[in-house]
């Protein structure tokens, strides 16, 4: 028995033409392994081996779906990692095909977003018989025709390998399950996405309260300034002008200012003044 990493050069992953998130990326298993995970829709991986047995280790996690096991050209098979918890299992055991040289393919189901995550490959072997039917510790799903006809291994030989490596280990919990990173980083994603919502219906509800409060500041502003209106008076009647009446007052040429001046008569002629008759 011999076990393959997820990490060696011999595999090949891929993804189809116009797969959205069409990227794989290598984590550490927790165990001493691999994990290589996609959410690419179509996206696939493949590997050649001699051999009658082979065992293909999947993750299982409530952000996983559907994935198919082929050999070299049989139909594929599909089935369901979808689980509440993270773990480990056979997804893909064939034992007792032909005694020479196989493929196998495992592709990611057609729905955008959910994730494929392959973990170990184990080779063994057996009696060969010609078996080309795999089973797993996931239950089988039917899948449409559409997405049948659409594995991976009609791919292979037009795409190019697109994974990317990390150095993320597996976080593991006090009952040995580990909580993969991808997992963590869907629920962080939707928390994220929440919190912005969130935030901007917080900033639209202080921008328009904020508004409102300048309108009304502006209105009691502008009736506090206005000028009072002017309003005519008009004016009061005058009594129309009384005409003076003159006093007629005798002339009196021995008055002087008002003072009364009485004549003297004149001496009589042959006498001066002063002397005695």
């Amino acid at each position: 028995m011999s076990i393959v990493f997820a990490n060696d050069p011999a595999i090949t992953y891929a993804c189809p033409p116009g797969a959205l998130q069409a990227t794989w990326s290598l984590r550490a298993d927790g165990q001493g392994g691999y994990i290589m995970d996609t959410r690419g829709n179509g996206c696939f991986m493949q590997y050649s081996f001699t051999g009658t047995s082979i065992n293909v280790q999947i993750v299982s996690n409530f952000d996983h779906g559907w994935y198919s096991c082929m050999l070299d050209s049989s139909t594929p098979q599909w089935f369901n990692a979808n689980a509440g918890t993270d773990t480990f299992g056979a997804a893909c055991t064939l034992t007792g095909a032909s005694n020479e040289k196989h493929t196998v393919t495992i592709t990611n189901g057609d729905q955008p977003g959910w994730a494929l995550s392959i973990n170990n490959i184990t080779l063994s072997s057996s009696i060969s018989q010609g078996v080309t039917t795999f089973t797993s510790v996931y239950p089988p799903v039917q899948v449409p025709v559409a997405i049948t006809a659409t594995t991976g291994s009609s791919y292979a030989s037009t795409v190019t390998t697109t994974a990317t490596s990390t150095s993320n280990a597996d976080i593991t919990n006090s009952s040995d399950h580990k909580v993969s990173t991808s997992a963590l980083g869907a629920v962080a994603g939707v928390l994220g996405v929440i919190t912005l919502m969130a935030l901007g219906a917080a900033f639209l509800f202080w921008r328009r309260d904020r508004h409102s409060r300048e309108e009304l500041k502006w209105a009691l502003e502008m009736s506090e300034n206005r000028p009072t209106p002017f309003i005519a008076v008009p004016p009061k009647p005058q009594s129309p002008p009384q005409e003076q009446q003159l006093v007629s007052v005798p002339y009196n040429p021995w008055e002087i200012a008002g003072v009364s001046v009485q004549p003297q008569a004149p001496p009589a002629l042959g006498t001066s003044e002063g002397s005695v008759a």
